[in-house]
């Protein structure tokens, strides 16, 4: 896997901090999803805990 560029590393840091806003955009229609994750997102959270907050933010935006 490539390492994230450090520019848009940090035009999508949240206030300084350690995490990230991230745009998740599915295929065949679905919505996108903004999701803030942990710098490293990429290689240290496991697929199943990625969908589960996709999910989860799906939900709280459909409910708005």
């Amino acid at each position: 896997m490539r390492e994230p560029c450090p520019e848009k590393t940090d035009a999508a840091r949240v206030n300084g901090s350690d995490r990230l806003r991230v745009l998740c955009t599915p295929s065949g229609g679905a919505a996108s999803v903004r999701l803030e994750l942990l710098n490293g997102w990429e290689a240290g959270m496991p697929d199943s805990d990625l969908l589960q907050k996709i999910r989860k933010q799906l939900g709280a935006d459909q409910a708005q």
